[in-house]
């Protein structure tokens, strides 16, 4: 993603930030620190970058608004969209957006929280566009600017930070596949025991029933009982 975005900047971070809008598993804040991060590194300008992330974030919000006042029964369905549009988080949406109306979304704009099945619930109860677009720009107009600059003047930081993962990179991929092999070792070690011990427990309840765990049983085809019965 780094070269991604070096290579490409603006339109790097704009797909990026829609692409959270629509469902990337990527929180929206971290775009919004990588964008002031290449403002510092002087792959784009501070003062354009700005008020370009910003009219992306408020767009990726009314898109969600629009799902949801549109669409609303077909959203959930989708499996991109499904992880972050499940019941419980739009039960808890439904439930903020009564109680609390407008300021939810502009609470929730200041907050890492769920934001979008806020969204999708404001469209879904029809509150209206413009006041939806009103409580969500004034606080993008806080969030945004602040976030971005936190990536600008913490930048060294995020250098540091960025080393430090692509040396415990090779680590993490060896503890990954001695976990992938240990859960694969105990499926087959506890699956194996269970079938035993429903063998053993078989034989316990009746040992004429040995027969049939020791070789095939053979299995007749329907209706053949009741013509020997019948004979």
């Amino acid at each position: 993603m780094e070269e991604f975005l070096t290579e490409y900047s603006y339109l790097g971070i704009a797909a990026c930030v829609w692409g959270t809008a629509l469902g990337f598993p990527i929180p929206e804040d971290i775009i919004l620190l990588l964008s002031g991060w290449l403002c510092a590194k002087d792959y784009a300008s501070l003062w354009v970058m700005l008020p370009m992330v910003f009219v992306c974030v408020v767009g990726g919000d009314m898109v969600i608004y629009g799902l949801g006042r549109w669409a609303s029964p077909l959203v959930p369905k989708i499996p991109l969209l499904r992880h972050i549009m499940n019941e419980r988080k739009l039960a808890m949406a439904e439930a903020a957006m009564l109680k609390h109306g407008g300021k939810t979304v502009f609470i929730t704009r200041l907050t890492p929280l769920i934001r979008a099945p806020i969204y999708f619930t404001a469209g879904a109860l029809k509150m209206p566009a413009w006041r939806f677009f009103v409580a969500d720009m004034a606080g993008a107009l806080i969030s945004v600017p602040i976030v971005v600059l936190l990536g600008w003047g913490f930048s060294e930081q995020i250098e540091k930070l960025k080393d430090y993962a692509h040396d415990v990179q090779h680590l993490v991929k060896w503890g990954m596949a001695i976990a992938v092999v240990l859960i694969i070792s105990l499926y087959v070690y506890f699956s194996i025991r269970q079938k035993r011990q429903m063998e053993a427990e078989a034989r316990e309840l009746d040992p004429q029933l040995h027969h049939h765990l020791d070789r095939p049983v053979e299995i007749r085809p329907m209706g053949e009982d009741e013509e020997e019965e019948k004979k």
